[in-house]
């Protein structure tokens, strides 16, 4: 009868950011919204191109949201679909602060 071969590890080689991952062992995650508005506005400005004034209403849609608690009615992102479409990095970060928001405990 032949020994069980050693267990071998798994190498992972990441190109890009792991922010907000688990690598390892870990069995345990909590969430954080530390969505940062500003850096978003920065963007905006930088890769906005003519939507750069659609994408800053969209934003400020959602500031009210998260920032100021807010109602945001349902659809109110629909008028920003076709610069969201376009930008999708912006949409991107939309959604990780909605996540954010929705997932944080209520303290």
């Amino acid at each position: 009868m032949l020994p069980d071969p050693e267990p071998t590890s798994a190498s992972f080689h990441f190109h890009g950011d792991v922010n907000q991952s688990i690598i390892g062992t870990q069995n345990r995650a909590e969430l954080t919204n530390n969505f940062d508005f500003r850096s978003i506005e920065q963007q905006i400005e930088r890769e906005g191109g003519e939507e750069k004034e659609e994408l800053k209403r969209a934003l400020a849609q959602v500031e009210r949201l998260i920032e100021r608690g807010e109602y945001l009615d349902r659809g109110a992102l629909a008028q920003f679909s076709g610069a969201m479409e376009r930008h999708s990095w912006f949409t991107g970060s939309v959604m990780q602060a909605l996540l954010g928001f929705a997932t944080q405990a209520v303290g």
